[in-house]
């Protein structure tokens, strides 16, 4: 179980830091937008970042997949532990995965609203 924790804690720090970088990158693409020669270069970057923000959600789908896969695996070779036990850790990660989610879908709709609107 502990070494759950610790990859809790890099999914954990993992986020933060993601979250951190798009936000900031987010705010320095609507800086450049609002100069209008920087415009088009501000449009390649806010393409750029989707991209990434694309990459990274994939991320989290295969994460939730390779859980779902070795589901039967895992609780067979932690039989007597209770579910909390095997999987809070997962759980707890996919929560904090799901807060990063949301931030990023703000971030793809103040993208859509600063460019296309």
């Amino acid at each position: 179980m502990e070494g759950q924790r610790e990859v809790f804690y890099n999914i954990l720090k993992a986020s933060i830091r993601n979250i951190i970088f798009f936000v900031l990158a987010t705010a320095a693409i609507a800086h450049l937008a609002s100069i209008k020669s920087l415009r088009s270069l501000a449009l390649l970057f806010g393409v750029l970042e989707t991209l990434i923000i694309f990459t990274t959600l994939g991320a989290l789908i295969y994460f939730v997949q390779y859980t779902i896969k070795t589901y039967s695996q895992t609780r067979m070779s932690q039989f007597g532990h209770s579910f909390m036990q095997v999987y809070g850790y997962t759980i707890a990660a996919f929560i904090f995965r799901l807060l990063e989610v949301a931030v990023y879908i703000y971030i793809l709709i103040f993208l859509y609203n600063l460019f296309l609107k």
